[in-house]
């Protein structure tokens, strides 16, 4: 089966060059950078490796290599962002090395980095109690 990202129960939104996914299933947040969102973007079930590893070459000039797409697949689906149906592939260390023997520049390498969101309550909160703001210190009376 081609690869299939999820696309309910995710908020995504581009801040700076990074793609950041918000997992409304598990309050995750992960960001990805332009590979691994690229990848992201296109596994929508039509594509095979070699058709995302072709594109990802074509657009961000990165080399065509399928291991860059299973490693990103398989960090997509380490957080759970592949559709439940298709399975991602196994982090392996020999991809890994082949990356690395391949001589290829950080910058073309897939990286998912997460973050659990604060809970809908607490970031309302502000901090404070009960959803009110920290009380500002008083100032001390001065003297005539």
């Amino acid at each position: 089966m081609n690869p299939l990202a999820r696309k309910e129960n995710v908020i995504v939104q581009q801040v700076g060059a990074d793609l950041v996914v918000y997992d409304e299933l598990t309050d995750k947040a992960h960001s990805l950078n332009p590979v691994a969102a690229h990848v992201f973007a296109h596994a929508d079930g039509t594509r095979d490796l070699a058709a995302l590893a072709a594109a990802a070459s074509a657009d961000l000039g990165v080399p065509d290599e399928l291991s860059i797409v299973e490693e990103a697949l398989a960090n997509l689906g380490t957080v759970e962002l592949l559709d439940a149906g298709v399975p991602a592939p196994e982090k392996s260390i020999a991809r890994r090395e082949a990356l690395k023997r391949l001589g290829i520049a950080a910058i073309a390498l897939p990286v998912v980095t997460s973050l659990v969101a604060p809970s809908p309550l607490l970031a309302r909160s502000r901090g404070g109690a009960k959803g009110k703001a920290p009380k500002k210190p008083k100032k001390p009376k001065s003297k005539p």
